[in-house]
Parts: structure tokens; sequence; C-alpha cells
């Protein structure tokens, strides 16, 4: 086998193209994590964590808010009325159920990947068995 380029070697041309080859693979597996869809479902999840916690916050200091108006509300009219209770139906988390939280999805979803990937092969061999039988 000769080289098509005049004065550089077969083995020179062939070195030249398996460098080519790990490039375009390289690329392609750069390419494959930059993909538009995994990294707008990243900075999606981003945002809503971050919104989130801001959210938290917020609720967290009108909290603590209601909670000095109520306590001045109640030394000043040392009578106790019958609407002292919540102004707001507001729930928040605790520390230990927001740790779980993620964790609890994440089984539910690896779950959720394993049966959903047990049905599609059930869904493959049932019509094959269905169509033997015929």
């Amino acid at each position: 086998m000769s080289s098509s380029v005049p004065g550089v070697s077969p083995e020179a041309a062939a070195a030249a193209a398996a460098a080519a080859a790990a490039t375009s693979e390289s690329y392609q597996w750069a390419y494959s994590i930059v993909d538009s869809s995994r990294v707008s479902t990243f900075f999606i999840s981003i945002l809503l964590i971050v919104y989130g916690s801001f959210r938290s916050l917020a609720l967290e200091e009108d909290k603590r808010d209601d909670c000095k108006e109520d306590k001045e509300t109640l030394l000043e009219t040392s009578s106790s009325s019958s609407d002292s209770g919540r102004k707001h139906g507001i729930q928040t988390l605790d520390s230990l159920q927001a740790m779980c939280l993620p964790l609890g999805a994440s089984i539910s979803l690896l779950v959720m990947f394993f049966f959903f990937d047990s049905m599609q092969v059930s869904a493959v061999i049932l019509p094959l068995g269905l169509a033997r039988r015929s």
C-alpha cells in the first residue's frame, strides 16, 4: 500500500488517521455529555432547587414574624381568643424530612426504571407468544 500524499510514509499516514479517529471519538463523547436536553434538564433542576430554597427561607421568616406577632398579641390582651390559632395553613419540612426526600425520590425512580424495563421486555415477548400460537 502506498500513501496518497507524496513524501509521507504509510506509517505516518496511519498514525495521523488513528489520531483523527481518536479525536473524533473524544469530541463525540464530549458532545454526548453537553447534549442540549441534558444541559437544559440540569439547569432547570438547579433553578427549581434554588427557587425552593429561597421560598422555604421566606416561609420560615414569615413563620417567625407570625410567632412574634402572636406573642405580642397574647401579652397585650392577656385573654385567649378563639382565633389565636394559625393564620396560614402552611407546613414546612424539618431537616430530617428534607434529607430523606431526595433519597426516597431516587429510590422510587430506580424502582420505576427497573419495573418499566421489565414491562418493556414482557411487552415484546407477549406479542411474540401470541403470534406463535396463531
